[in-house]
C-alpha cells in the first residue's frame, strides 16, 4: 500500500534535504510535476537557511521548521509571491535582512520568543500582513524592517526591545496603535500622523 503523502493547509509537503540547492534553476524538479503551490519542511539538522535559499520562488506556499534552525539567512524567502503560512522554529534567534521581503500573500506572522533580532527589511513590503506578534525576548528591530506593512493597524513592541532601526514602520499607512513602554524608541520613525503611541 502506498504511503500517504503528508499534507499541509491543503498542500503537498516536501522535504528539503542538506542535497538540496534551493537557489538553483533545478530546485525541486521532482516537485513540479504536482500541481503548487506546495510546502517544505524543513527537516531536523539545519541549523541555519541559507542567504536566498528560496528566492523567487513562486511555487513555495508555506514553510514549515524544525526547531532545529536558529537562523534564517538573508532574502532566505524573498519575493515569494504565494507564500501563505509560516511555521516558525521554537529555537530561532535571527531573521536575516529582506528575509520575508514583498511576500505580498503573508498575512500573519508569530516571532517565537527565541527571536532576539529583526534585522533590516525583513518584511518590508509585505503589503497583506495584518498580524505580527512579537518575540518576548526581541532585542532589536533592524532599519525599515516592516516598511510598507500596509495591512497593519496595530502592533505590540515587547518591553525587551532597546532598539528600532530608522523607518521600522514607514510607510505602514493603515497603522493606527503602537502598543510600547518605552516611547523614546519611536523618536525620529517616520510614523502616520494619526498614529496613537499607548505606553502599557
Amino acid at each position: 500500500m502506498a504511503k500517504e503523502k503528508e499534507t499541509y493547509e491543503g498542500m503537498l509537503v516536501f522535504k528539503a534535504t542538506t542535497s538540496h540547492t534551493f537557489n538553483d534553476a533545478t530546485r525541486y524538479t521532482s516537485w513540479r510535476d504536482n500541481k503548487p503551490p506546495y510546502a517544505v519542511r524543513i527537516p531536523d539538522g539545519r541549523a541555519a537557511i541559507k542567504a536566498g535559499a528560496f528566492y523567487e520562488d513562486d511555487d513555495l506556499g508555506a514553510v514549515i521548521m524544525h526547531d532545529s534552525v536558529r537562523m534564517i539567512g538573508k532574502m532566505a524567502f524573498y519575493d515569494c509571491d504565494k507564500l501563505t503560512k509560516v511555521a516558525l522554529s521554537a529555537s530561532l534567534r535571527v531573521i536575516g535582512a529582506s528575509a520575508f521581503e514583498d511576500c505580498d500573500e503573508l498575512v500573519e506572522i508569530r516571532i517565537p520568543d527565541s527571536v532576539t533580532v529583526i534585522e533590516s527589511k525583513a518584511f518590508c513590503c509585505c503589503e497583506g500582513l495584518r498580524s505580527i506578534t512579537l518575540s518576548a525576548s526581541l532585542r532589536a528591530i533592524g532599519e525599515s524592517a516592516f516598511e510598507d506593512c500596509s495591512e497593519l493597524t496595530s502592533i505590540r513592541i515587547p518591553d525587551s526591545v532597546v532598539m528600532i532601526g530608522a523607518k521600522a514602520f514607514s510607510g505602514c499607512d493603515n497603522l493606527k496603535e503602537i502598543h510600547i513602554k518605552n516611547a523614546d524608541l519611536l523618536k525620529g520613525q517616520d510614523l502616520e500622523e494619526d498614529v496613537r503611541i499607548i505606553q502599557d
